[in-house]
């Protein structure tokens, strides 16, 4: 299947090969920060960090792919943020704490 994609791909079959070549090497480059991050704080932290990716990736879809950008996303950004934003504000105040 990989081939016939290529060949009928927009921007020719060199580029496809080349952007599938780019794309294996960044997801390398993710996996290893997640285990960066996994060994320097926590998997929580790592779990916490990914859920707030998340959201941030349908509004990449939204503006790339000209989606509609709904209620949901919308509802899914908020409370992703307001997690995120939950821990830090846990951990400053666990923290501060003498």
């Amino acid at each position: 299947v990989i081939p016939r994609e290529g060949r009928n791909f927009g921007l020719g079959e060199g580029k496809y090969y080349v952007l599938i070549v780019a794309l294996a090497v960044i997801w390398q480059f993710f996996a290893v920060g997640f285990l960066g991050i996994i060994y320097c704080t926590s998997s929580l932290f790592t779990g916490i960090f990914t859920t707030c990716l998340l959201p941030f990736t349908q509004v990449a879809a939204s503006i790339a792919f000209h989606e509609k950008f709904t209620g949901q996303k919308g509802m899914s950004l908020a409370l992703c943020l307001w997690g995120f934003v939950s821990y830090f504000i846990g951990e400053y105040k666990k923290t501060k704490k003498p």
